[in-house]
């Protein structure tokens, strides 16, 4: 039981951290600002990749594109 309790509360940190992250990015971006998003396949999987893309929408980003940069998987998100 307490290494499940552990391993919540790390995953739950991890995505305050990317959640604190995109909503300090949101702060320093104008209105219409866009940044790139980018990571490679070898660490993170599409699934987490989505959820990454999705923490930064919740932080109030949109997404301008999408795709691959080389291997690397990448967004471009906007500020709205």
């Amino acid at each position: 039981m307490y290494c499940v309790k552990s391993f919540i509360v790390k995953v739950s940190v991890r995505t305050r951290i990317w959640s604190c992250l995109f909503q300090q990015i949101d702060h320093l971006l104008n209105t219409g600002g866009a940044f790139f998003f980018s990571e490679p396949p070898v660490m993170l999987s599409s699934r987490e990749f989505r959820e990454k893309v999705a923490l930064a929408e919740e932080a109030g980003f949109l997404q301008a594109g999408r795709g691959f940069y080389f291997v690397n998987r990448m967004a471009v998100l906007r500020k709205g």
